[in-house]
């Protein structure tokens, strides 16, 4: 589906609050077989904002894992913190990281992506996770957008955007509704009781994503036209999901060679800075695909998150 026709969907199929971006937008979703609304949960004041750990899988890919910390240090939700699992052959260097992003290097290679996502899980400290895979892009408001959807009181144990911008060749992108596991958001104990990840490469989110449903309510939201996640599909980038965390084909591996993560004291002005032409690709496209006004207010939004962009 193109972006065009996805906004002439959204309309005719949910009306002109499907495409207010000021407002938090709620689609019908299946529990067991039965369709279910499900209220968004007001988040309270910051300093009790629960804490979210992200998980990021990584394997020779110095370069995109450096992004995908960028992606992390750049969201406005404050209480989240970042776990880089790395099973590479050469050690990531854990020196000048902030206090809340930690490095596990692994001495043996995952059998499978499955089991590489089971191990993140299991070894998390925090009640709440999120993926973090280092070849996609996580816009600033993902995790906050998410966070304020679950509510274990009502049984809501798993989130997730409803759509995915898919990056493409040219400068262009797609729009798709498909399960992309990267952008879940979820409880890590839950997921490891109804069973986790199984162990294989393609195609463990869907097993664990069955054993959510039959247990709790999952939340597919929509904040249209506000993109939240953009998996990238370009010649230029290998999916996460193709041979266990690793780039698929033969291509060079960048292992980092013991550089810092983050070169810098200032971990705020770096990140702006290395993602800061990710941001334009993306606006200068949307700039043409949607109207004036849902331009303007997206372009103010990351104005305000992200200043000097």
């Amino acid at each position: 589906m193109t972006m065009s026709n996805a906004h002439e969907y959204f309309l005719g199929k949910f009306g002109k609050e499907a495409l207010d971006i000021t407002k938090d937008f709620k689609i019908p979703i299946k529990i067991d077989t039965s369709p279910t609304i499900v209220e968004p949960i007001s988040l309270h004041s910051k300093d009790k904002l629960p804490e979210i750990e992200c998980l990021c899988l990584t394997y020779g890919r110095f370069q995109l894992l450096r992004e995908a910390v960028s992606f992390f240090i750049l969201q406005d939700y404050p209480n989240k913190f970042l776990t880089i699992i790395n099973d590479a052959p050469i050690p990531l260097n854990e020196h000048n990281l902030p206090p809340n992003i930690k490095v596990m290097n692994c001495s043996k290679r995952f059998k499978t992506l499955g089991d590489k996502r089971q191990f993140a899980i299991r070894n998390a400290q925090k009640e709440i996770v999120a993926h973090w895979d280092d070849d996609d892009t996580y816009l600033p408001w993902h995790l906050y957008s998410c966070m304020k959807r679950l509510d274990k009181n009502k049984n809501i144990l798993l989130v997730k955007p409803e759509e995915t911008l898919i990056r493409l060749e040219g400068g262009k992108y797609s729009l798709s509704k498909g399960n992309w596991e990267a952008s879940y958001v979820f409880y890590a104990k839950k997921a490891l009781e109804y069973g986790g990840y199984t162990s294989k490469d393609v195609g463990p989110e869907t097993d664990m994503m069955k054993h959510f449903e039959k247990r709790c309510q999952i939340f597919f939201f929509s904040t249209w036209p506000y993109a939240q996640y953009i998996l990238d599909r370009s010649k230029s980038y290998t999916r996460i999901t193709q041979v266990n965390g690793e780039a698929f084909g033969k291509i060079s591996k960048d292992y980092g060679n013991f550089e810092f993560i983050i070169p810098s004291e200032n971990y705020e002005n770096w990140a702006k800075n290395l993602v800061s032409s990710r941001w334009m690709d993306y606006l200068n496209w949307m700039e043409k695909e949607i109207s004036k006004e849902q331009f303007k207010r997206i372009f103010e939004r990351f104005r305000i998150k992200i200043k000097g962009i």
